[in-house]
Parts: structure tokens; C-alpha cells; sequence
């Protein structure tokens, strides 16, 4: 006699997913609670059920939970997936957890013990790579530092691979067979092992550089669906390229300081890879421009107006609109000859003026040539006649 389980019942029976990592979830204690008084339950594993979750909690006990009531599970990336954070599709997703665990901050009060100092950590992550640092194998290291071990890496395979063809040759012959060869002979089957040896090594590279190019076609489709905003938000932040050393540290030390006189303004300037361009980040639009293009010959507008703040201003060389601006609410670039910050908190107009003039001079590449005279002081009118509009 056979017998039938039903399929509803198997649905009940097998859990829907098991996760053996930490992580995080967020529960209420009736139906009706709201998202703000919702408790958070941090757990070792979870099996998920359709009508039960089955938890091990962070002390190790068990404990079951009605599947109506779990609101949200976070779970925590494991040390395997970060142990290795050497290029762009590796770090993305950890920026997307970060995005995610900070909206939850918001929505579920009682996560923030759990979660802000997971987000901090991955923050250092995210900013060690941003830095130029690669991690391989849980060990930060430049980028430098992790060629020279794949080299010293390389050396050893060939030294294993010598040594695995001599013992070859050793055991597939023996020592009658290999004595009754004249040295002619012997240097015949040293080589076609040698060249058998070497047709490997070169079909496996071969393999290697295809699945490479492979993987890169298919990065390179996926950001061709990318909206142009979203194309430059994911783009790597680098030095501009032909700096000598001494302006690379320079260019760097310039650009943490102006980004950290500017944070409290929402703004952000960087140097994109794939763009080739400076841009300034806002929260609604992306502004980019090649650096050449622009005028390092910044100018202060003041404002004699309570609340409202003095503005710089950095035209483009020739006048023409040369500076793209890509926004999230409009899917069409637009251009402008201008761009318009308003000044920070903390660091007096000159020294901002000096500050954004240097980086548009370094970001150019023209190294040996001194800034531009700055501009005079503006009066406040000067907006509402050359702009119209709120600063960028």
C-alpha cells in the first residue's frame, strides 16, 4: 500500500529556510502593537517555518515564535563574508546592510543596541576599502601587498609543479626502463613531460583570463541598466590619475579636510573612476565636471541676511556649461556653467576659498601651475542676478 502525505501538510512540516548565522529579529507581542514599541530578538539560528519561526537565542536557549508576529529578520554577515573585500561587487552589498540597518534604527527603536555598533564596524569596513586598502583572507593589506603575495603565491605553485613532474617521472618509469634511455632519450622525456606540464598550466590560465572576462561582461551589462545618477553613485572614488606622490598625499589630506568642513552641509566632494570627473555629491543630484574645465578663481558671496548663508561660487573656465547635473527626480542630465555651495560652519571664507581652489588646481593635473588671484568679495545681490536658484 502506498500512501500520499499531502501537500499542504509538507508545507506545514518543512521550514521554509534555515539559517545557521546570527542575526536579528524584530517581534511584537499582539498584532496590533506599533513598529516603535516592537521588541528585538538577537539569535544564533533561526528555522523558518510557515506558521512558526523556531529560534536559538544568543544565550543558547531555544525559544518558539508565531510567524504573524515577526516583523522583520536582520541577518548578520558572517566572518566568511568578510573575510575578503578586494573589489567593488564585494563592498556593495555591505553598503546596502549599512542603508538598510539605519532605516531600522528609525522605524524599530529597540534594534539600536543591536545594530549601531555593527554599523559602525562595517562603516571602517566600507571606508578602509574606500581608502585604497584590500582585505584578503580576513587581513587588511595594500593593494601592493596583496599582488606580492599572489606573486609569491605563483612561485611556490611552480616549484610544487617541478616537483610533482619529477615524481612522475619517477613513478611511471622504472629504474630499468629510465637506465636502458642515453641521456638524449632522457632529455626527450623530460621535455614532453615538461610541455604536457606547461599545455596545462596554460589551458587552466586560459580558463582563468576567459571566466575573467566573462565576469566582467556581465558587471559591465548589469551598470549599462543603471540610470546615469545611479552609474556615477556606484562609480569608485580614486586620485585623479598622473598625480606625482607628493600631490597624491596632498590631494588626499585636502580633499578629508574640505569634505569634513563641509559634512554639516550635506556635500561631498570626490574624484570618480569611470566618469574621469570631480563631482560634487548632494542628497538629491550629482554634480560632475571635468576638472580643466573648471576655474580655480572661486568667488565669496556674502549674505547680509540672518539665516541665511554666504555661498561660494566656482565658474567654469570659458563660461559654457560644461558641469553635468544628474538628479534622482529627473531622468534627463542637466547642465549649468556654475557651481554653488554655501559655506560651512567652523572655517573662516578665506580659507575655504584657498581650500576649494587648490583641489580644482590638483584635480586638474596642472601641478606646477599657482591658482588663480581669487575673486573679490560679491555683494549679496549677485545671486539673484547670475544664479536665481538655491545653492547646489
Amino acid at each position: 500500500m502506498r500512501f500520499c502525505v499531502p501537500t499542504l501538510l509538507l508545507a506545514i512540516l518543512l521550514p521554509i529556510d534555515r539559517v545557521a548565522g546570527e542575526g536579528l529579529l524584530i517581534i511584537k507581542s499582539n498584532l496590533w502593537q506599533k513598529d516603535e514599541l516592537v521588541s528585538s530578538l538577537p539569535y544564533r539560528s533561526i528555522e523558518k517555518f510557515p506558521t512558526v519561526h523556531n529560534v536559538v537565542n544568543s544565550a543558547g536557549d531555544k525559544t518558539r515564535i508565531s510567524s504573524d508576529l515577526v516583523v522583520k529578520d536582520y541577518p548578520f554577515p558572517s566572518a566568511k563574508d568578510l573575510a575578503n573585500l578586494r573589489e567593488e561587487s564585494q563592498v556593495l552589498p555591505l553598503e546596502a546592510v549599512v542603508a538598510e540597518w539605519s532605516a531600522a534604527l528609525k522605524r524599530f527603536p529597540s534594534a539600536a543596541k543591536h545594530l549601531k555598533p555593527r554599523i559602525a564596524a562595517l562603516r571602517k569596513e566600507i571606508a578602509r576599502f574606500r581608502g585604497g586598502e584590500v582585505k584578503a583572507d580576513g587581513e587588511w593589506m595594500s593593494k601592493a601587498a596583496l599582488e606580492g603575495r599572489i606573486t609569491k603565491l605563483a612561485a611556490e605553485r611552480e616549484r610544487l609543479i617541478a616537483k610533482l613532474a619529477k615524481e612522475a617521472r619517477e613513478m611511471e618509469m622504472t629504474a630499468a626502463e629510465w637506465g636502458s634511455l642515453d641521456e638524449e632519450g632522457r632529455q626527450r622525456t623530460r621535455d614532453a613531460r615538461q610541455a604536457a606540464l606547461l599545455s596545462q598550466i596554460a589551458m587552466d590560465e586560459q580558463r582563468r583570463v576567459e571566466a575573467e572576462i566573462q565576469r566582467q561582461t556581465e558587471i559591465t551589462a548589469a551598470r549599462a541598466k543603471l540610470t546615469p545618477f545611479e552609474r556615477l553613485t556606484t562609480d569608485d572614488t580614486i586620485v585623479p590619475p598622473g598625480l606625482p606622490e607628493e600631490e597624491v598625499k596632498e590631494y588626499t589630506a585636502l580633499l578629508a579636510k574640505l569634505n569634513e568642513a563641509l559634512k554639516g552641509t550635506k556635500r561631498e566632494f570626490a574624484f570618480k573612476r569611470e566618469a574621469r570627473k570631480l563631482v560634487l555629491i548632494t542628497s538629491e543630484a550629482i554634480h560632475g565636471v571635468v576638472p580643466r574645465e573648471l576655474s580655480s578663481e572661486v568667488r565669496i558671496v556674502k549674505s547680509d541676511v540672518d539665516g541665511v548663508p554666504s555661498t561660494f561660487e566656482i565658474p567654469t573656465r570659458d563660461g559654457k556649461d560644461s558641469i553635468v547635473v544628474l538628479s534622482k527626480s529627473k531622468p534627463e542630465p542637466q547642465k549649468s556653467a556654475l557651481l554653488v555651495l554655501p559655506a560651512p560652519e567652523g572655517i573662516p571664507l578665506l580659507e575655504m576659498q584657498e581650500l576649494l581652489a587648490r583641489l580644482i588646481v590638483l584635480a586638474s593635473g596642472k601641478l606646477e601651475a599657482q591658482p588663480e588671484k581669487p575673486a573679490p568679495v560679491d555683494k549679496p545681490e549677485a545671486v539673484d542676478e547670475e544664479l536665481g536658484a538655491e545653492p547646489c
